[in-house]
């Protein structure tokens, strides 16, 4: 569904190049997308919910597109005006079930893995074919999570990241000699305003606690690590999978246990034999 369908005739005398952003309308996606426009591009910003989009602050001359990018039956560029020739791609939906292996009937995982893998390699090669046949370079870059290597008690989550890892690594080798670098971006705690409504002050402060860094990210911290990912500073970048995450990753069952090593001598001295 073309929510704005006459705009792209209105610009097509402005020179600056495109960017398409996936789940732009709100958290990290909304964010990438001032980030991206701020540093000199416009943004076709899609998303499946229409409402959302309309209610983004989005940046001005925005082409906002209302689309499931698992309906991938749809020819995304039936949905944008012929005259844009994107540079860039941001594919940043990510949806989960939020249940185990045992509880998750086979049919809502497959649903995950469909949006999740599917349908975000249905946007890239949509994109990327665009791309080869102007012969232009561009930029694809992946938001994936901590989760692609560890575990989330969300297996549809994780496998589906796990799986766009190893997409993203297989298109950077594939894309680089034709001038196209494609990678990634892992998020950790990162406060897109979707944290629990029960007992938020203590979850978010015990979350605080685990991240070396001491506080949750915002999706500002991710969108600006993007955005260099796609500037010329990165044109030497391929294949990169970045953290973003506050050091996060490096938790461990010890942090967990001790918090510090000091704590750790000290128990280890009172449990010795006297």
């Amino acid at each position: 569904m073309r929510l704005l369908r006459k705009i792209g005739p209105m610009l097509r005398g402005d020179v600056r190049p495109w960017a398409l952003v996936t789940g732009a309308g709100s958290g990290i996606g909304l964010a990438t997308a001032r980030g991206l426009a701020a540093s000199g591009y416009r943004i076709v910003a899609v998303d499946r919910d229409g409402q959302a989009l309309a209610a983004a602050s989005l940046p001005a001359g925005c082409l906002p597109v209302q689309h499931d990018i698992a309906d991938v039956a749809v020819d995304l560029w039936s949905l944008i005006d012929e005259s844009v020739a994107v540079e860039v791609l941001v594919n940043n939906v990510g949806v989960m079930a939020g249940r185990s292996f045992t509880e998750l009937p086979v049919a809502e995982a497959a649903r995950v893995l469909h949006t999740n893998i599917v349908g975000t390699w249905a946007v890239s090669r949509a994109v990327v074919d665009r791309m080869l046949a102007r012969g232009t370079t561009g930029s694809v870059v992946f938001n994936l999570s901590l989760h692609s290597s560890r575990v989330r008690m969300s297996p549809d989550y994780s496998a589906s990241k796990a799986a766009l890892l190893m997409l993203m690594r297989e298109m950077a080798v594939e894309l680089a000699p034709r001038g196209i670098r494609v990678n990634a971006v892992s998020p950790g705690a990162i406060d897109t305003g979707h944290g629990p409504a029960v007992d938020g002050d203590r979850h978010r402060a015990a979350v605080d606690a685990m991240i070396p860094a001491r506080r949750l990210g915002t999706p500002q911290d991710v969108a600006r690590v993007i955005t260099w990912l796609c500037s010329p500073e990165a044109a030497y970048v391929t294949g990169a999978d970045i953290p973003v995450d506050g050091g996060l990753f490096h938790y461990n069952w010890l942090h967990h246990l001790y918090g510090d090593a000091a704590t750790e001598r000290d128990r280890h001295q009172s449990d010795s034999p006297g």
